[in-house]
């Protein structure tokens, strides 16, 4: 494929989980140590915020969460905890690990409580990550099955609580993520219904953060689809939005996208720049994926100036 979200949007959703564990780990009545949960939750928000803004000081938070979670009762907390782990092996490119992490937190929640959202919700990303893993090697088949059931928890989730736009976030965000892994597949229809899908729900039930990733995700997709005008207009409402609060990471991946959007339209100057701007940032900052991705562009943008 010509563009490349198949890092950004698992990292995206991963802010989302980051974002509404610090909210449900206050509710949490299991693990009744209260010094251990505000522990386990000062470490954990760190590795998650790390994982966003600074890849580089990751391993400085994750020792010290993983000598608390041995200390967790095996619960939800817990579950959450394996989850962070599971991410941090995939990081590390361990992906077994985080697979049989993953699995061990199925068994543990499962069969969840009908009525429980926090098992519901960290079902919901345990599925999630999974597919991401499997679609990361090429298993398209395994990724859509946990996608599939990822979905049906967060249409569950938005079942008990319509009206609650922290819990919406995991729907909206579980039919881009289905959209993205059939936009691997041949069937490119069902996938972008499931992008207009998740860019009219989040336009109506979420927040304007959430409706830019969704808005982000269908750019790429047209973008490979060779829809380059469409793909700019989405492109650019979605950097709009990221530059009002900052989002760093968000705004690289956008950044490094629209390059590609104006080396097909030979507006090589713009893309330099943009591409400059986006492994500069991703330099200060750690993200490797990202510089890695510029410089590829880079390349590719010298090649078809010289060409014409």
């Amino acid at each position: 494929m010509n563009s490349f979200y198949r890092f950004w949007i698992s990292l995206l959703i991963f802010i989302l989980n980051f974002f509404f564990v610090s909210e449900s780990i206050a509710q949490q009545q299991e693990n009744s140590d209260s010094s251990l949960l505000r522990e386990f939750k000062k470490y954990n928000d760190s590795v998650y915020f790390y994982i966003e803004n600074d890849l580089t000081k990751v391993d400085i938070f994750y020792p010290k969460l993983v000598a608390i979670g041995k200390k967790l009762k095996p619960d939800y907390l817990h579950a959450e905890f394996l989850r962070t782990q599971a991410y941090y092996y995939r990081l590390k490119n361990q992906k077994d690990s985080a697979v049989l992490t993953l699995k061990k937190i199925i068994d543990i929640l499962s069969p969840y409580p009908k009525d429980s959202l926090k098992e519901i919700s960290v079902l919901t990303k345990t599925y999630n990550l999974l597919a991401t893993i499997y679609l990361e090697a090429n298993l398209y088949n395994q990724a859509i099955i946990n996608q599939y059931k990822s979905v049906l928890l967060a249409e569950l989730i938005h079942q008990k609580f319509p009206k609650d736009e922290d819990n919406n976030h995991y729907l909206s965000w579980a039919y881009s993520d289905l959209a993205l892994i059939y936009s691997y597949t041949d069937d490119k229809k069902k996938s972008q219904n499931y992008f207009l899908k998740s860019i009219s729900f989040s336009n109506k039930n979420c927040s304007a953060y959430n409706h830019s990733i969704n808005q982000f995700n269908y750019g790429v997709f047209l973008l490979d689809i060779d829809e380059i005008d469409s793909a700019k207009y989405y492109f650019e409402k979605s950097l709009a939005n990221f530059k009002v609060k900052s989002d760093l990471s968000e705004m690289i991946a956008v950044k490094l996208n629209l390059a590609k959007v104006y080396i097909l339209k030979n507006e090589f100057e713009v893309a330099e720049q943009l591409c400059n701007e986006a492994i500069d940032e991703s330099s200060k900052l750690g993200f490797n994926y990202y510089k890695a991705q510029g410089f590829l562009i880079i390349s590719d943008l010298f090649l078809k100036n010289n060409q014409l």
